[in-house]
């Protein structure tokens, strides 16, 4: 996607099967994306990545579908490919390590 004269590299991480912690536990499933999050966040600091992180499904939503259905996706964006595939290792690698 180009902006200006420089194009615009876009990537995508998905952690779906959070999920599975809120059938579990709505508590612990809040506060595992909520890490998750914040590392995503940590991590593109360095690499000047812009986010855009978007938590699917709340607290009400999981009560009424008996925890299924949500999740959470973290959009990356970086006119270098180069940074966003940093990032996005960094980040796998990151996610694997928290207390899922």
């Amino acid at each position: 996607m180009p902006v200006g004269n420089a194009p615009l590299a876009i990537g995508e991480v998905r952690i779906a099967a959070a999920t599975s912690l809120a059938s579990f536990s709505l508590e612990l499933y809040e506060r595992a994306v909520q890490l998750a999050a914040d590392r995503c966040r940590t991590a593109a600091m360095p690499y000047g990545v812009v986010l855009a992180v978007q938590l699917a499904g709340s607290r009400g939503h999981f009560q009424q579908q008996q925890g299924h259905g949500g999740g959470m996706v973290v959009v990356g964006a970086s006119r270098s490919v180069g940074s966003l595939v940093a990032w996005s290792l960094e980040v796998t690698e990151a996610l694997l390590e928290l207390p899922w």
